[in-house]
């Protein structure tokens, strides 16, 4: 399939502290990707980078096969951008502010914002900046929206939304995802999020990303193994991709990191020990990844 968005080694520093250390990423059309990551780990960095906020430092970033840091207009009226926090034109309505942003996109459908502002209860009779944080990022999210974008890129964009409301939002993502094949990447740290709209993951980890796949498939591949029975812990170099090892008078247990359950399955045959699989939860691979 097409790809929509494609990031070959990029490299992002600031000063002195590495952010961004060779990330390769990539979203194909159609699809939504929820981009996992601790606070801090660089998701908003990346996101940046992509509607040409920053500038990289190194590797290839395009999105609609265009440069990201030198995007003609219309690539740019292709895409609708959720910043984690903005100000911007805020002594404006909500409403006027809608209008504004619209003044800038031929295809512009003010029916649908109209629609979207009544079902997440936005008073758009309200100055901006008197708006509550949830409310100001819904109004964000509107923005991003109201031009039927290609491709959507969210950063954090639920955080500051009631549980209702997220559901709502949730629901509208995969309504425009079905109905208009518009692709969407966002960067949360709430799994719970990703599990509920998201066919695809990537792990953002120590500035690279650690995982990029189907949501399935991230759960078959990291689970948590037990082996049962005597083993000398010399051997536990020879468990591949194992994580987060502990021993105890019962047994040891693992995180793996890319499952192979015939490899595992001969290694407890050859230990002549008993090999149990536990399948985790996306929050709990999260978790164990940042052990």
């Amino acid at each position: 399939m097409n790809k929509v968005m494609e990031c070959k080694e990029v490299f992002k520093t600031f000063g002195n502290k590495p952010v961004l250390n060779g990330v390769n990423l990539h979203l194909t059309q159609g699809s939504v990707m929820g981009l996992l990551g601790k606070n801090g780990a660089g998701k908003s960095t990346l996101l940046q980078l992509a509607v040409g906020m920053l500038k990289r430092d190194g590797g290839e970033f395009t999105l609609f096969g265009e440069d990201c840091w030198d995007l003609p207009a219309s690539i740019k009226q292709k895409i609708g951008y959720v910043a984690q926090n903005s100000d911007a034109f805020y002594w404006m309505t909500a409403g006027e502010l809608l209008d504004y942003t619209g003044a800038f996109y031929p295809h512009w459908d003010k029916f649908y914002t109209a629609q979207l502002a009544k079902k997440w209860d936005l008073p758009l009779a309200t100055k901006a900046h008197s708006l509550s944080h949830g409310q100001k990022q819904i109004l964000a999210i509107i923005q991003a929206m109201g031009h039927r974008p290609e491709l959507l890129l969210l950063d954090e964009p639920v955080a500051s939304l009631d549980a209702k409301t997220r559901r709502d939002f949730i629901g509208e993502l995969v309504d425009i995802n079905c109905e208009l094949g518009c692709s969407v990447l966002f960067s949360t740290h709430i799994t719970s999020d990703i599990e509920r709209v998201a066919a695809d993951v990537a792990i953002l980890q120590n500035g690279i990303i650690r995982y990029q796949g189907e949501l399935d498939n991230v759960k078959q591949t990291m689970v948590k193994i037990g082996l049962y029975g005597p083993i000398d812990p010399n051997q536990l170099v020879y468990l591949p991709n194992a994580e987060n090892i502990q021993q105890s008078a019962d047994g040891t247990t693992a995180f793996v990191s890319d499952f192979d359950p015939q490899a595992y399955q001969q290694i407890a045959s050859d230990m002549q020990v008993e090999l149990t699989v536990q399948p985790l939860a996306l929050e709990d691979i999260f978790v164990e990844l940042h052990k």
